[in-house]
């Protein structure tokens, strides 16, 4: 089994502990536990995706519309582009709007939200906030520059599939239910 050693700042080690101690186990096996955890969900994915996007070379597309309405200058990776623009517009505003309101809050009213940061280089964080509608993983600093947009997909297709098979189980029944009927073996004669 590996040894790893951390520092932790003394207010993260004492939440921790508070939490280790309410599920009666050590904050060793609570750090796993978080960790295992962690591991197993799509941010880590996305977090990962993003950071390939960090030093791929591709060339930054700009958003002016958003910097004359907002004053914020916001870059995007082509390919983060790409998933903003494979949604409606109306989705489109709705994904930066939220993502600006998150950035500008104070940290007071960020207690419900997931806002993990990955990396800091100097003045600049490399953060993967989740949202309902997925996570996006950005870089915050003299710019915002959005590397991945992670949007969950909807199971549309299931549904319909498990719709196509309620009709069929109900043709079905309805099979069994004329059989019956019109079948003389299948009727008591008392």
């Amino acid at each position: 089994m590996a040894n790893l050693n951390l520092q932790l700042a003394d207010d993260v080690y004492s939440e921790l502990a508070a939490i280790a101690e309410q599920l009666k186990i050590s904050p060793e096996e609570c750090l796993e536990l978080a960790l295992h955890h962690f591991i197993q969900t799509d941010t880590v994915e996305n977090a990962i995706e993003g950071m390939a996007r960090l030093d791929d070379g591709q060339q930054l597309v700009d958003f002016p519309e958003l910097k004359e309405e907002l004053g914020i200058e916001i870059l995007f990776h082509p390919e983060a582009m790409d998933e903003l623009e494979s949604v409606t517009e109306e989705d489109q505003i709705d994904i930066l709007e939220r993502l600006i309101n998150r950035i500008s809050a104070q940290d007071d009213e960020l207690e419900a939200t997931l806002d993990v940061v990955i990396k800091e280089q100097g003045d600049n964080q490399f953060v993967v906030s989740g949202f309902d509608f997925g996570d996006i993983v950005y870089q915050l600093g003299k710019n915002v520059i959005i590397y991945h947009i992670a949007l969950i997909e909807e199971d549309d297709e299931d549904e319909d599939e498990g719709d196509e098979n309620d009709d069929e189980f109900e043709e079905d029944d309805e099979f069994e239910e004329d059989e019956t009927v019109s079948n003389p073996a299948n009727t008591r004669s008392n």
